[in-house]
């Protein structure tokens, strides 16, 4: 394996950050995900008891899409995001600012 393969970084990557290469690898298809939805997840809120509104697992076929465009259809449909979304939540900051 060459020093520059992806894997190898990845497999670096996974022991500084202490996470599983596995692990590591979903971590990293994320910056394959349109820069809208790669937005949207991050600033969604934390949650800190109970269960993600979002999983990774149920990202996978989006993530797995190469046209952004249809990323975005399919995560416009995505069924199981939280009831308030990140877009009406920009809003309502935007809102108190002004």
């Amino acid at each position: 394996m060459r020093s520059d393969d992806p894997r190898r970084r990845g497999g670096e990557l996974s022991r500084l950050l202490r996470v599983s290469q596995p692990r590591m690898t979903q971590i990293m298809n994320f910056s394959h995900l349109a820069p809208y939805i790669q937005e949207e997840l991050l600033i969604l809120p934390r949650k800190v008891v109970g269960k993600e509104p979002i999983q990774e697992k149920q990202l996978r076929p989006i993530v797995a899409e190469v046209d952004w465009g249809r990323q975005r259809a399919m995560w416009v449909d995505y069924d199981t995001k939280p009831s308030v979304s990140s877009r009406t939540l920009c809003k309502e900051i935007s809102h108190l600012d002004g």
